[in-house]
């Protein structure tokens, strides 16, 4: 979306404007970040794409919860619902 907000329509677009700035991605790696369907983005990647489409990560990235987490669940961040609840109050 953000790319669209920005006049950039086609992948082969961004992917063209990010090895403008050096950063070269294969085809498959641009499909999957056009479509949202990457398992992990890494930093040096988020901050190209940020750069080059003068953004936020927060305007590129948001959280979706895969499954409700039960109170005192262990969650992958090393903080449990609890103590997540302690430190927000």
């Amino acid at each position: 979306m953000v790319a669209a907000q920005r006049g950039v329509w086609k992948s082969v677009t961004l992917q063209n404007m990010l090895a403008a700035r050096g950063h070269r991605y294969s085809a498959g790696k641009m499909s999957a970040l056009w479509n949202g369907k990457f398992q992990t983005i890494k930093p040096d990647d988020l901050a190209a794409l940020c750069v080059t489409l003068n953004c936020e990560i927060g305007e590129l990235l948001s959280f979706e919860p895969a499954q409700t987490v039960e109170p005192g669940t262990r969650l992958s961040l090393g903080t449990t619902t609890r103590e997540t609840q302690e430190l927000s109050e």
